[in-house]
């Protein structure tokens, strides 16, 4: 295998480039992939359909910057065209209308400070709307920020708020009960 990576202006032909990221970054994609899909054997899939578009695309990367938005991007657009084919969902089309929400709920922090409540969470996480669920997921597990997960989307900051808030809403009403 070649692979290029640039360094400065240097181009260096290298098996260590692309290896380093996907032992850098394999264990995050497949673990979004699994919540997004809660499917261990599709998320493997998924996962190694992301790393295959990295080989194929590594030439085109600007390596000196962050890599693992696009690995997240494309690792969601793989995870959507699964969920697509397996049931048809719905949008409003104005998520882009709502602007920040109040937030007068206790953070979801708080509330899974033991491992029966957070299994509730990964349960009840299961049952919310994919944008929601991806927003939660990226969120929390994956520690980005809502403008490193609008990018990743492709949707506004604004829209991917909506999401988190909704999402954060009912998370807290299924675990609260």
């Amino acid at each position: 295998m070649n692979f290029l990576a640039t360094a400065g202006d240097t181009v260096l032909r290298s098996e260590k480039a692309f290896t380093s990221l996907v032992n850098q970054y394999l264990d995050e994609i497949y673990n979004y992939a699994r919540y997004m899909l809660a499917d261990s054997t599709e998320a493997e899939d998924i996962t190694q359909k992301t790393f295959l578009s990295l080989y194929q695309n590594i030439q085109k990367l600007d390596l000196t910057t962050s890599i693992r938005p696009w690995l997240f991007k494309v690792a969601r657009n793989h995870c959507l065209s699964y969920l697509k084919k397996m049931k048809p969902e719905t949008f409003t089309g104005n998520e882009d209308a709502v602007s920040d929400i109040p937030d007068n709920y206790p953070s979801i922090e708080s509330k899974l400070d033991d491992q029966i409540t957070m299994d509730r969470f990964r349960m009840n996480l299961e049952t919310l709307p994919t944008a929601e669920k991806e927003v939660l997921l990226l969120k929390y597990f994956e520690d980005l920020t809502f403008e490193q997960i609008s990018e990743i989307q492709g949707v506004s900051e604004n829209t991917i708020k909506s999401h988190f808030y909704r999402g954060k809403n009912k998370l807290f009403n299924l675990i609260k009960d």
